[in-house]
């Protein structure tokens, strides 16, 4: 045997051993693990067969390498599966974060004494206060909570509310009823099934109940699962660390009556699972509240946890309580979430209505946000004005339409509102068009239909922005409400009224006059910002026109800065994004450096508009530059 026949075998003794090289989260080497070998023949000047040393050199390697997956199993999918090595690592390193923004927020679940799956939540919101508004409790008996069921199926069904058949006891409790609680934890929905209730109330097992005309095995198969996912999410994302079951029943939605399970009769737990007091309840339905106002947070990648991800009392009643609505008016100030309430009902259409990707049509005016909703693949996206390029034939199979930021829309390309209606006709879809006249970015006609023609649900509180963006931003919304003329300055001054803001984290709001070098100036912002420890995609630089975007914004890039500089259609990527006011409309940074926000001569009636649009874009530190005249 010689020494390329040796090396030969130590190779692929070295491939065919599977070693897994994980990196930590917070790894910022990503080095790659190898082993290198070499052979040595050994002189000793004989005649006999030659010898060999093998010598192996093991590379240092930043994070930690494991030999084989660990013997780690969960559930996923309804499957028992093998939990990876990079997987478990991640498990094993979750911590509550200690970093100086989240200390300003409430941490509503914590990792301490939480179930493994669970990541930390933090809101803005008290989590008993929400939930008591949301699923209270109320004396010595159940509160049935069925304001989010469209009227018309109780005129259809009028015995769903025939309740004692089903609730042989009563509370304290509440029986929560949906329009489908397997769409409420991100399941599909059966069109079989008319509507579904949860019952969480003491002398009670936890109970999902499904209402539908006759039961067949196909729906006790889905009830069974859509409890279990219940059961689930309750644990891993409501952070439920007591004895849980959940129980499923099919229920004749004509009399009201049980329809029993011949395979299963009896509960299969025992009676240490049903809820004993009062106390055990409100835990269960605070992780329920968790559960049911989640969303993912745009921060959540950044900071390592669920940060801000519940969604205000008003959110989810939009969400919930407006399900027969086919046609609204969803008007807010800006930071108030209306794309996330646009995106989050897209999601509800996808898992009630069985929906195809190109069956929902999302419309916006400007390209960085339809590029930013595109990147997530639930909805056929287009602007305003590729919309109305295209002919009527290309969105025949279009069944529900979700219009953002309408206030931009203009009519320069033809009545886009009539188009859109149009496709609806003789459709059951929904058209739901999110606005805000606070934001307008133009002077000519919008294409809406007047207020008075609006049927119109409302949002109030301002979620996004800290403290002191808000207060820049309610000074501005104070004045454009003052100053305007148009046909909706009452409505704008009814809105002023409400608007307030859910949270108390201060940020910080810089503001440079007369800046004589402008560019060098946003240079050493981003230098300060870069050596605090942020990151390029925290930040934005926002010019006020194209004009000015293509005369000075070379200059910024030409600083020589250790970054990466893109447009609005790169906001999802680790780089500073350079663009105009209008371009960044509908998108956010924690980070916002506007430059000298001053609008063309000729569009002095939307001035503060346009700052108001520039101001909202910062979640939590604004920069305004203003140029030395």
């Amino acid at each position: 045997m010689n020494a390329q026949v040796i090396k030969e075998m130590v190779l692929d003794i070295c491939r065919r051993v599977k070693v897994r090289a994980v990196h930590l989260l917070d790894c910022a080497k990503k080095m790659d693990w190898s082993v290198n070998s070499k052979v040595f023949r050994v002189e000793n000047g004989s005649i006999e067969e030659p010898r060999y040393i093998i010598a192996l050199k093991v590379q240092a390697f930043c994070c930690a390498v494991f030999e084989e997956d660990p013997k780690c199993w969960h559930v996923e999918e309804d499957e028992i599966a093998r939990i990876n090595a990079s997987s478990w690592l991640g498990k094993m390193q979750l911590s509550d974060p200690d970093h100086e923004l989240i200390k300003r927020f409430e941490n509503v679940l914590s990792l301490k004494d939480s179930p493994p799956q669970c990541r930390p939540v933090y809101s803005t919101q008290n989590i008993a206060k929400l939930q008591e508004r949301i699923f209270s409790v109320q004396g010595e008996k159940i509160n049935i909570k069925h304001e989010f069921i469209p009227q018309e199926v109780f005129v259809k069904y009028p015995n769903l509310l025939n309740l004692r058949p089903i609730l042989s006891k009563n509370g304290p409790g509440i029986l929560v009823m949906s329009t489908s609680w397997a769409v409420d934890v991100n399941l599909q929905r059966n069109e079989a099934v008319i509507c579904e209730a949860l019952l969480i109330s003491t002398d009670h097992y936890p109970t999902l109940f499904s209402w539908v005309e006759k039961g067949s095995l196909e729906l006790w198969q889905y009830v069974s699962k859509t409890a279990f996912h219940i059961k689930q999410k309750l644990v891993n994302l409501g952070g439920y660390t007591e004895r849980l079951c959940v129980i499923p029943h099919l229920v004749d939605c004509q009399t009201g009556e049980l329809i029993p399970n011949e395979a299963n009769e009896g509960p299969p737990y025992p009676e240490s699972y049903i809820l004993g007091h009062v106390q055990e309840v409100v835990a269960l339905l605070q992780s329920l509240a968790i559960v049911v106002l989640s969303f993912t947070s745009p921060l959540s990648d950044t900071l390592g946890c669920e940060f801000f991800n519940l969604l205000t009392e008003e959110q989810f009643s939009i969400l919930h309580g407006y399900t027969g609505i086919k046609r609204l008016f969803i008007h807010g100030p800006p930071g108030s979430g209306k794309t996330l309430i646009a995106m989050e009902k897209i999601q509800r259409i996808q898992k009630s209505d069985s929906c195809e990707k190109t069956d929902i049509l999302y419309l916006c005016e400007n390209v960085g946000l339809r590029d930013f909703v595109r990147k997530q693949s639930v909805c056929l996206c287009e602007t305003r004005a590729s919309f109305m390029m295209k002919a009527v034939e290309n969105f025949t199979s279009i069944k529900h339409i979700i219009v953002d930021e309408g206030q931009n829309f203009r009519v320069e390309d033809g009545d886009w509102y009539k188009k859109a209606e149009s496709l609806m006709q003789g459709k059951h879809g929904i058209f739901w068009i999110f606005v805000d006249y606070f934001q307008r970015s133009h002077t000519t006609k919008d294409g809406l239909p007047p207020l008075t023609s609006q049927e119109t649900a409302c949002l109030s509180e301002v979620v996004r922005n800290s403290k002191d963006v808000f207060d820049a931003m309610s000074c501005l919304i104070g004045r454009i409400a003052d100053n305007s003329k148009l046909v909706e300055a009452e409505h704008l001054k009814n809105m002023r009224k409400n608007i307030k803001l859910s949270h108390h984290f201060r940020g910080e709001l810089v503001t440079l006059p007369k800046v004589k070098s402008v560019e060098a100036e946003v240079a050493q912002i981003v230098k300060r910002l870069l050596q605090e420890g942020h990151a390029a995609r925290d930040i934005a630089v926002l010019y006020s026109t194209t004009e000015k975007l293509s005369e000075r914004g070379y200059r910024v890039r030409g600083e020589r800065l250790p970054v990466l500089f893109g447009t609005v259609e790169e906001v999802d990527q680790n780089k500073i994004v350079l663009d105009t006011i209008r371009r960044f409309s509908g998108l956010e940074r924690n980070i916002v450096i506007v430059v000298d926000p001053v609008v063309h001569p000729f569009q002095n009636e939307i001035q503060l508009n346009i700052l108001l649009s520039a101001f909202s874009r910062a979640r939590i530190r604004l920069y305004i530059l203003l140029r030395a005249t």
